[in-house]
């Protein structure tokens, strides 16, 4: 198992396939190779102290995920195809070959790591992720089917359909749970005149095009296997035999994972010591920190806290805006006025409230008040000023001390609103 063979495998050469399934070591190889690939998939999205499943959870889903693949095939497809006059072959057996396989297939996933958030804003980056998304999965899964045909000794046109059908069932079920379980937290967003943020909207949208996609490919490959009978025998996975793990180059990999990480970490455990200081309420602290370091100490792609898109925005956004100054640096100026557009384009919904708002929506016009950028976001949060300003006078006295006093701080920026006739 050494880099050569790693790398033919990922192109599906049979050489290197059938290597790979008889040896002891691709498990072992491709057990490391999975950890890394935790790495390129976390290095610069999440601090690794906040994530108990930083560096194993990619482990520990690859195993649910190859189980559940290799169960459907190995039942529905290869043990009704084996030799009348052999045994059928231990599936536990059959299993460990298979995870190794599974686990060699790992480096594909690299492409997660390519860093392009550096390049794009957040929206365009989440549709490249996306895109490298269905690269790496689209790879693997030919992949996986090439492999299953070498193994086999199986035409690939039917190991791809093999892969198809038992790949678009995981994604249905995984989706379908997913539906129910993030139903409720969609329901209370929407009554509490939240929105997702553009980014999660569009992998939303992404979402539900791969589910009627992942159905349909279902349907249609069950269909065709179904009418398209096998009656040829079919190879058995091989027995590994013991064979030695070529640890040089599997570290050398895991360390140049490792130093691609150091930097990113860095900054992301700056963000991280952040936001704790801030969701903790200790807000003169969490200011007194974010002035202390400078815009390179911070993840340039990851948004400080509170999130606009969530309701700790209406908890934690004032307090911080209150002690932001006009010295305060350029950067932490309008890295915070963003925060303010996202949390004004939820005053534009229908459910409206100044119940637990009011107190927000003060400090921001305040903050707009005396921060120099402030002119340029009236200009352009014009219509959702208006529409709080229109609210104050069916809310006056009725909601929220701060009612009174938004309604000046808005006419001062605004000018009163024109008598209705």
């Amino acid at each position: 198992m050494n880099l050569r063979t790693i790398l033919a495998f990922q192109f599906g050469n049979r050489g290197a396939i059938e290597k790979a399934a008889n040896s002891s070591a691709a498990m072992w190889t491709g057990l490391i190779l999975t950890l890394t690939v935790s790495i390129a998939r976390n290095y610069d999205q999440t601090w690794i102290l906040d994530s108990p499943m930083w560096l194993f959870g990619n482990v520990l889903f690859s195993l649910i995920s190859s189980s559940l693949i290799f169960a459907l095939i190995y039942g529905i497809f290869i043990t009704k195809r084996f030799p009348h006059n052999n045994k059928t072959p231990n599936f536990a057996q059959q299993y460990r070959s298979f995870l190794g396989l599974f686990w060699m297939t790992a480096p594909i996933a690299w492409l997660y790591a390519i860093p392009v958030e550096r390049w794009f804003d957040s929206y365009l980056a989440a549709q490249c992720n996306l895109a490298l998304l269905g690269i790496v999965s689209l790879w693997r899964v030919l992949l996986l089917a090439r492999v299953l045909s070498v193994v086999t000794r199986t035409r690939y046109a039917r190991t791809l359909l093999w892969t198809l059908l038992v790949a678009s069932t995981e994604i249905v079920a995984v989706m379908f749970i997913g539906l129910f379980t993030n139903t409720n937290r969609h329901i209370m967003e929407g009554m509490s005149g939240m929105r997702n943020s553009p980014e999660e909207s569009m992998i939303m949208n992404a979402l539900a095009s791969v589910f009627m996609v992942s159905l349909g490919v279902w349907l249609a490959t069950a269909l065709v296997l179904a009418a398209w009978r096998n009656r040829s025998d079919i190879a058995s996975f091989p027995t590994v035999s013991p064979s030695r793990v070529h640890w040089v180059p599997l570290i050398f990999v895991a360390v140049c994972w490792i130093a691609t990480a150091i930097e990113p970490q860095r900054r992301l455990e700056h963000n991280s010591n952040y936001d704790h200081l801030l969701r903790s309420g200790k807000y003169d602290e969490a200011i007194a920190f974010i002035r202390s370091h400078q815009r390179d100490d911070f993840s340039h792609y990851k948004r400080l806290a509170p999130d606009p898109y969530a309701w700790e925005v209406w908890e934690h956004l004032g307090p911080i805006l209150d002690r932001i100054e006009a010295d305060d640096p350029l950067w932490l100026r309008k890295h915070y006025y963003e925060h303010m557009g996202a949390a004004l384009s939820h005053s534009v919904r229908h459910f409206f409230s100044f119940k637990d708002r009011g107190s927000l929506y003060t400090s921001l016009l305040k903050t707009t008040s005396r921060l120099p950028e402030g002119e340029e976001f009236v200009k352009q949060h014009h219509d959702e000023l208006i529409t709080i300003q229109r609210a104050t006078k069916d809310f006056y006295d009725s909601e929220s001390d701060h009612v009174e006093e938004l309604q000046r701080l808005l006419n001062d920026l605004l000018g009163p609103l024109p008598e209705e006739n």
